[in-house]
């Protein structure tokens, strides 16, 4: 026990002044939980280039698509659709005023929209709920999104209107006999225009879609496009249009980020996301260099 004592306490010399191994190492050890000023500095720097750099992290995950971005335009599209859905909702209102010469019930905007003559207040959102007429508008609304969204625009990707390509290049026509009978002719005309029928009817149906969309956003704004106020006008047609365009512009634009994360072997569909955050990809980190 004494040789253990005495090698704790071994001792060195500083000048005149002896002090024991242990003593020394607490004051060393106080003294460096101490921070001098260049240590102070040091770390309000780095605390003001975090709190400087805080945009720059937002912008990025913002505009990441597996990031904010996905999520930013599931919210707009949601939104522009809840304000179709409520211009259908207030138009068939409009109609049944008419028709009943002013008994019926008048159907109060609910969706906030700045700047608009026609914007709605959330507490309105009961009287909607409980209509069952609401429903049938929004479901129209829905379907005629989905029209404009997937027939215009389209969910091909550029390697399948590849491949589709590639199927029919190679057919011709070719030139008909002069001396052909007259069932010739008509044949190849019809070959010749073979697959466009389809596309004739999509587009057809497209352009429906769109008269009828015009008709039930501008229904909502027929009071204040009577008022004769330029300002009244122009905002009715600013949010007419929004209401026309905002929902398919933005769906659109979430497709294309859908296939750009389903090319990184990303998925968006719901159970995907019961399994946690997936790990980036080297082609996330590839994209994200650049």
């Amino acid at each position: 026990m004494a040789i253990s004592s005495n090698r704790n306490k071994k001792t060195h010399f500083d000048g005149d002044n002896v002090t024991t191994y242990n003593e020394k190492k607490t004051k060393e050890a106080n003294r460096s939980t101490d921070p001098d000023f260049d240590e102070v500095l040091e770390g309000l720097s780095d605390s003001i280039a975090w709190f400087l750099s805080r945009p720059a992290a937002l912008y990025k995950w913002l505009t990441a698509p597996h990031g904010g971005q996905r999520i930013i335009l599931s919210a707009l599209t949601l939104y522009w659709w809840a304000v179709s859905a409520e211009a259908y909702w207030q138009a068939l209102g409009e109609g049944q005023n008419f028709i009943q010469k002013g008994t019926a019930i008048k159907h109060e905007p609910f969706v906030p929209k700045p700047f608009s003559p026609n914007s709605g207040s959330l507490e309105n959102a009961g009287q909607a709920l409980a209509d069952p007429s609401f429903y049938v508008t929004a479901i129209i609304s829905l379907a005629i999104l989905g029209v404009q969204a997937n027939l215009q625009r389209g969910k091909k990707s550029i390697i399948q209107a590849k491949r589709d390509y590639e199927s029919v290049k190679n057919f011709k026509v070719g030139e008909v006999p002069k001396d052909a009978i007259d069932i010739v002719e008509i044949k190849a005309k019809e070959y010749k225009e073979s697959g466009t029928h389809q596309a004739k009817q999509n587009a057809g149906l497209v352009k429906a879609s769109y008269l009828v969309d015009i008709a039930g956003n501008a229904g909502a704004y027929a009071a204040y496009l009577a008022t004769g106020q330029l300002g009244a006008m122009v905002a009715s047609a600013v949010w007419i249009y929004g209401g026309v365009f905002g929902a398919e512009k933005f769906l659109g634009l979430w497709q294309q980020n859908e296939d750009q994360l389903k090319g990184r072997g990303r998925s968006l569909k719901f159970p995907h996301l019961l399994k946690g955050r997936a790990k980036p990809t080297e082609q996330d980190a590839k994209a994200e260099s650049n």
